[in-house]
């Protein structure tokens, strides 16, 4: 222990999170390069805690040994002191880690680890290239700390460009004993690499290890040296059992008492704040538009947040700008095109492509082989997908992928283990795997899919709500787009029935997500594959989706066109099932309708096809069921029942016998344990409450709607606007505005087809609080959505809120008159539609006039 009342003692250098203490100097450097001096005082208090560290020292003993005060002396200076010390050596923000104060007790000094003073000096700073702005790795660094103080071995793993190199050189390691071992081919020249980083001749290495017992050594880039390094790990550590030992490799090593530090990509703002560090370098101000900031976050995007890729790219900044060089990478991602010279590095990472060859070479020939077979997948594969394509020690070959860092385990919602790849790795995988194995590997996949999630067992796990089918829905999602994969490789294969129903499965959660463009691109791609007499049972349901996705297209009039040329195709073949569906479909588009006349007949010959239907699915002589025991096809009539009762519940005359429709299918729904069925019958119900003006029961109604809808994971907007109407109209916006406003963001982001309608309502609910700008706001931002979709309800009551909010009575009736104008002369006004819309500039509805109409 150094005498810390000596002057001409040396005391060493300490680690710390925020960077290294130098005891000697009195300095602390911090990671971003600052220096920071400590005091006379300051100083002598942390040699004499360091002397003694991991003990407790009174306070009254730091009065008497540091400050030479009498025991009977009372001062703070011992508790002023560390509290400007705590502000010098502490990480900002967080707990102190070092300096730390026991209650009633005293201080403590523990650093992450000391070199003492006479350990050999690093490796000239001459061999190392010179340090660039560090970015990101802040939990990375704090792993590597706590490895480094708890195990003798520690190992940086992840693949090549990581950023494994880079980490080592940012953490803080006094004294440590560098080695570059890319240039070493063998056991022997991992000899001669250490004894020339000690200075030593290669006979003395095991001695040199011995006199530098705690010393800590680094080996960088080992991974094409595993078996020889093991060897030689064994025998130096018999040499120096204390001796400690940092490597940076993409393969692990496999020793028993190795500490893994694995490094992944960097995080999204880390990455751009690379990205536009290194471009600036080559050109200034490159990325300082505000227009560039999106291109930007695209570019690291499609480079997934690899450093090696994000450097390469920026490389290129002198002659692309953002935009430019986000279409280049967009337009070919091609490993071998992301190219540039490094200064400093070395040449395997000239490219992604030279580094993915290095990378491959260490791989064995089954490893190989396995890779490119689970590079088919796109976005993640389960472990039972990867085990169904790969030969029977597929286990052990995955966890080789792995430890090589070419397969990453992956976070998953559910119970299944989840593996990925990225995107550049998966490419090179693709182009050196034989072609005719990756094809009947992509047949080998479509199988399994197939037998996981498709056919009428599985749809039912889909469309059920019970915990049970929980998982199947997880990994339905997490393997949406291989799904979509497999069911085109098995139509081209001419599996049709395995296909269709693999899509009919996709639409259906789609349609519950409501992803419609999602759901007309696949269906679309689908039907275009399959031949026109196509004999599968899934061929007209799938069909039937897509035609009633148009209704969200930006064409929609052509949903109308598309499910009456199903229906009367339908009618035609005698396909009577497929012809209720359309035509409950059908019925549903026409709910917003005015024109009663279109609706009834479409509902007449609906429910008469819908009796046909559950006729010819009950034998004759089948006794009718229990009360309270429904069949199939009773089923099939409620909905259809429902449909009609949907649009009736919206007209004053007709709400009672819609209400009662709805009910029917409620108690049918319920008994059936079809949740998303429930949830839309208790919206209809709370629209005919709004009817009838029971705001309180309309609430709560829509209120149910949307926790059976969250309950099944299914984010339906419409529910809580109907909530928002009924909390409003009871006179309580500041509850309507706490329910829907927190869903603007999302419902923006996602586009959904709410949005015109929930600006619409948010207009309403802030003009209501007395929030005039912000309803405006609102009510434009409504009006552009409403060009860009086709919803006529919405909009006419977009002209009646405008007239409402109109300041003059000139322009609230120039309102009113374009709200008569897109309403027929003899229709029914619907008084949910207008409920609470009718304020003192515009003339009650009910009592208007052809006078009106003309105004």
């Amino acid at each position: 222990m150094a005498d810390t009342t000596d002057p001409s003692a040396t005391f060493g250098v300490r680690a710390l999170l925020s960077g290294t203490l130098d005891l000697d100097a009195g300095v602390i450097t911090h990671r971003d390069g600052a220096h920071v001096r400590l005091t006379r005082l300051e100083l002598k208090m942390l040699r004499y805690l360091d002397a003694r560290a991991g003990q407790i020292i009174p306070a009254a003993q730091l009065h008497a040994d540091v400050w030479g005060h009498a025991s009977r002396v009372i001062s703070r200076a011992v508790d002023n002191t560390a509290s400007r010390l705590r502000k010098k050596i502490e990480r900002p923000g967080e707990s102190p880690r070092h300096l730390i104060r026991i209650p009633n007790e005293g201080f403590v000094f523990r650093p992450l680890s000391s070199t003492p003073a006479a350990a050999p000096a690093p490796m000239p700073p001459a061999t190392l290239p010179p340090r660039d702005a560090f970015f990101g790795r802040r939990d990375a660094l704090i792993a590597l700390d706590e490895a480094l103080a708890s195990a003798a071995v520690v190992t940086v793993s992840g693949p090549g460009g990581i950023g494994k190199t880079r980490l080592i050189r940012e953490a803080p390691l006094p004294g440590a004993i560098w080695v570059d071992a890319a240039g070493i081919d063998d056991g022997e020249g991992l000899d001669a690499g250490l004894a020339s980083a000690l200075a030593v001749p290669e006979a003395q290495l095991d001695r040199a290890l011995q006199k530098r017992a705690g010393a800590l050594i680094v080996i960088d880039n080992v991974e094409h040296l595993a078996a020889p390094l093991r060897a030689r790990l064994l025998r130096w550590r018999r040499s120096a059992p204390s001796q400690r030992w940092l490597l940076t490799s993409r393969a692990v090593l496999g020793l028993a008492d190795e500490r893994l530090v694995r490094l992944g990509p960097l995080a999204p703002e880390d990455a751009v704040s690379l990205l536009i560090d290194r471009a600036q370098r080559r050109r200034a101000g490159w990325g300082s538009r505000p227009r560039d900031i999106t291109p930007i976050q695209q570019i690291v995007s499609v480079l997934e947040g690899w450093p090696l890729a994000i450097e390469l790219a920026a490389a290129r900044a002198t002659l692309f700008t953002p935009r430019a060089l986000l279409d280049q990478l967009q337009a070919d991602l091609d490993p071998d095109r992301i190219t540039a010279r490094l200064q400093g590095a070395p040449p395997r990472q000239s490219s992604l492509g030279q580094t993915l060859r290095w990378s491959w070479s260490l791989l064995s020939a089954p490893a190989q082989r396995a890779l490119s077979q689970l590079a088919i997948f796109e976005g993640g594969l389960s472990i039972n997908a990867a085990l169904a394509v790969l030969p029977a020690d597929g286990l052990s070959i995955l966890e080789e992928l792995i430890d090589q860092s070419m397969v990453t385990p992956q976070d998953s919602e559910g119970d299944t283990p989840r593996f990925s790849m990225l995107e550049a790795i998966r490419r090179f995988a693709l182009r050196v795997g034989d072609p005719e194995e990756l094809a009947e590997t992509r047949r080998v996949a479509a199988r399994h899919f197939s037998d996981t999630f498709g056919g009428e067992s599985n749809f039912v796990k889909v469309t059920d709500r019970g915990d049970a089918e929980a998982e199947h829905r997880i990994q339905l999602m997490a393997d949406f787009e291989n799904i979509r994969l497999a069911s085109l490789t098995l139509l081209r294969a001419g599996s049709f029935e395995a296909s269709l129903w693999l899509g009919r499965i996709m639409l259906e959660w789609c349609n519950r997500r409501r992803a419609f463009a999602q759901l007309d691109r696949i269906a679309g791609q689908l039907l275009a594959l399959c031949p026109p007499d196509c004999a599968a049972s899934q061929w007209m349901p799938v069909r039937i989706l897509r035609a009633d996705a148009l209704a969200y297209s930006p064409v929609p009039h052509t949903c109308f066109t598309a499910l009456a040329e199903i229906i009367a195709e339908s009618d035609q073949s005698g396909d009577l099932f497929s012809s209720v569906c359309a035509g409950i479909l059908l019925l549903r588009r026409h709910r917003d309708s005015w024109d009663p006349v279109r609706v009834r007949a479409v509902a007449d010959a609906t429910m008469a096809a819908a009796e046909r239907y559950a006729a010819s699915i009950t034998p004759p002589g089948t006794p009718p069921p229990p009360p309270g025991h429904y069949t199939y096809g009773d089923l099939v009539r409620q909905r259809t029942q429902r449909a009609l009762g949907a649009w009736e519940v919206r007209y004053t005359d007709t709400e009672s016998q819609g209400r009662e429709r709805i009910e029917g299918a409620l108690a049918y729904a319920r008994y059936f344990n079809t949740t998303l069925q429930e949830a839309i019958c208790l919206m209809d119900l709370s629209v005919a409450a709004t009817t009838r003006k029971d705001v309180v029961e309309a609430a709560r109604l829509a209120r149910r709607a949307a926790t059976l809808a969250d309950s099944f994971g299914v984010f339906w907007p419409n529910a809580a606007i109907l909530e928002a109407n009924a909390l409003r109209e009871a006179g309580r916006p500041e509850d309507a505005w706490s329910v829907l406003a927190p869903l603007q963001p999302r419902c923006e982001r996602d586009h959904v087809q709410e949005l015109p309608e929930l600006l619409l309502t948010l207009s309403a609910i802030a003009w209501d609080r007395g929030h005039e700008a912000d309803a405006a706001l609102l009510l434009h931002r409504c009006g552009e959505e409403l060009d860009r979709s086709w919803q006529p309800r919405v909009r006419a009551r977009w002209h009646l809120e405008r007239a409402r909010q109109a300041h003059t009575r000139d322009a609230a009736q120039r309102e009113q008159a374009r709200f008569f104008s897109l309403i027929p002369d003899d229709a029914p006004l619907p008084a949910a539609f207008v409920c609470a819309l009718e304020p003192t500039q515009i003339l009650p509805f009910r009592e208007r006039t052809s006078t009106d109409r003309s105004s």
